[in-house]
């Protein structure tokens, strides 16, 4: 039996009729009505029954102040109604009170209890006799709530306590109940959903300010305040299991950053066990450098625990999306990024970047300014490091370069796989202020025309070579005439001297450009 069941936590107005001083009482309409529930006896003389109601009581009158008509009207009936009263009784020995069909019929219609006493009662009596029952009962219900509250919080303790929390709430309450878990990253089902959810109370469960969770309750007519201060008590447990766990995740958190920096630096340190067994053969590892559009987290030690939480949550869902995609995954801070380094457990003909670009598509849809850059993959852990460099590069680059490079028609994208950088992987690994020497050296002329003149001859050669020096083409992709296209290849002939369409040179301006593109592309980099 549950705590519920043993406490009786609705007292009714069908309670009520069974008490001894209710013997003999009639029920003369309503009778539809008797599971209403009674908090509270209430005498009342008046006519004005709203005023002095609050809902959910049992009114006791004699009628004596019904009036000289001895007619009880509908529309008193009706404030009681309106007023949630759970029934009213009628005492008819000293003053009789006329009752009519239509009074009768409307009380029917509201499922409203009107009781009479044909003998002489006491209202004291009854009001304290059901004041009593309902204090002692009040009393009961505390102490039950007590050992229940116990109860959850010794749950917490032991293993799989979540799942036991809810168990022995759907006892307690005799309904369905289930939990979405966001702190797991995606919904933790208890019990089979309901074809309807949105029928359901959802209770929202909150750690350290942030919603890290919704209970929801299959609720009946039948739930009262007991039931509400049960679940209220669940959810209590729930947080501080889901606190518990989120302390756990946050250690073994900061314990992956120690190994999985020493993995991108090529320093030796312990790997934990998983790690080395899963990466045993030919499975295949990759790493991802991904910024996030709150970067100030990238610093565990300053960073609030609310704060971190809150992010939490979106770093666990993207681990479970990876891993519903045969993708396991470890994720750390590094210096002003997050690395994740990730196992590919599926290892089959379907690429790893695949299904890793439809699980980033899904994160980024509320996240349009996360990035993420991919290496290839890799079997050995001692190459870990020059992997990591990969994903480093590509993150660098806010957009890749098309399929015809030197025409830079700059595509942006959320997430770059190393090897969609074509030669730009050579320039990654090129110091920066040599690769702008060598640009300056090819362009120089040209850039410090532009520069004092607010023209863009650059854009024109890079179209122009684009086109494979086609100028119909360039006129057509500047929009504008070929005379004026003439103008501007001669003011080019001028600055760059008269061998710059040599086969010799062409290569160096378009490697040239192809530097430009790649430094004024780089994160942090200025475009000179």
């Amino acid at each position: 039996m549950s705590m519920i069941e043993q406490v009786d936590t609705r007292f009714t107005v069908s309670d009520c009729l069974k008490r001894p001083l209710f013997e003999g009482a009639r029920i003369l309409a309503g009778h539809s009505g008797l599971q209403r529930q009674v908090r509270w006896v209430h005498v009342l003389e008046i006519m004005d029954g709203s005023s002095y109601v609050h809902g959910e009581e049992l009114v006791l009158m004699t009628g004596v102040g019904v009036g000289e008509r001895r007619q009880l009207s509908v529309s008193y009936i009706a404030q009681l109604v309106e007023s949630n009263v759970s029934a009213l009784c009628i005492e008819m020995v000293h003053h009789y009170v006329n009752l009519s069909d239509s009074v009768k019929s409307y009380a029917d219609s509201c499922h409203f209890p009107i009781i009479l006493f044909e003998k002489p009662v006491s209202f004291i009596d009854i009001t304290q006799d059901i004041h009593t029952f309902l204090i002692h009962r009040h009393h009961d219900q505390l102490v039950a709530l007590e050992k229940i509250s116990s109860q959850f919080l010794n749950l917490t303790l032991q293993q799989r306590g979540l799942a036991k929390i809810l168990t022995l709430l759907e006892h307690e309450l005799q309904t369905t109940v289930w939990l979405k878990d966001y702190l797991q990253g995606t919904p933790l089902i208890h019990a089979k959903e309901p074809e309807k959810p949105e029928a359901c109370n959802s209770y929202a469960i909150t750690v350290l300010d942030v919603h890290v969770g919704d209970l929801f309750v299959m609720e009946n007519d039948f739930f009262s305040e007991f039931h509400r201060l049960i679940i209220d008590r669940a959810i209590t447990a729930i947080a501080q299991e889901l606190l518990r766990r989120f302390s756990l995740e946050e250690r073994r958190f900061r314990s992956s950053q120690k190994w999985m920096h020493d993995l991108a630096t090529s320093k030796s340190g312990n790997l934990p066990r998983e790690v080395e067994i899963k990466a045993q053969g030919d499975t295949p590892l990759f790493w991802c450098a991904f910024q996030s559009d709150t970067p100030h987290l990238y610093d565990l030690n300053t960073t609030s625990d609310s704060l971190f939480l809150s992010f939490f949550q979106k770093l666990k869902k993207l681990q479970f999306m990876l891993g519903q995609n045969g993708i396991q995954s470890w994720i750390t801070t590094y210096r002003h990024q997050w690395m994740l380094l990730g196992i590919d457990l599926m290892n089959t003909p379907t690429s790893y970047m695949n299904r890793l670009e439809e699980v980033w598509t899904q994160m980024t849809k509320n996240h349009s300014t996360w990035q993420m850059g991919v290496s290839r993959t890799f079997t050995s852990l001692k190459d870990a490091h020059l992997y990591w460099k990969q994903a480093e590069l590509a993150l660098s680059i806010q957009a890749i370069p098309s399929h015809t490079i030197e025409g830079k028609q700059i595509q942006r994208k959320e997430l770059i796989h190393y090897d969609q950088l074509g030669p730009w992987q050579l320039y990654g690994q090129v110091e920066p202020t040599i690769l702008k020497q060598y640009y300056k050296d090819q362009l120089n002329p040209l850039l410090t025309y532009d520069q004092k003149h607010g023209t863009d001859l650059r854009h024109t050669l890079d179209l122009y070579l684009e086109t494979e020096q086609n100028k119909q083409a360039t006129a057509k992709k500047l929009f504008i005439h070929r005379q004026t296209l003439y103008y501007r290849l001669n003011k080019i002939n001028r600055l760059l001297g008269t061998d710059w369409e040599s086969a010799n040179r062409l290569l160096a301006l378009k490697q040239a450009l192809s530097i430009f593109h790649f430094i004024q592309l780089r994160q942090g980099e200025d475009e000179q």
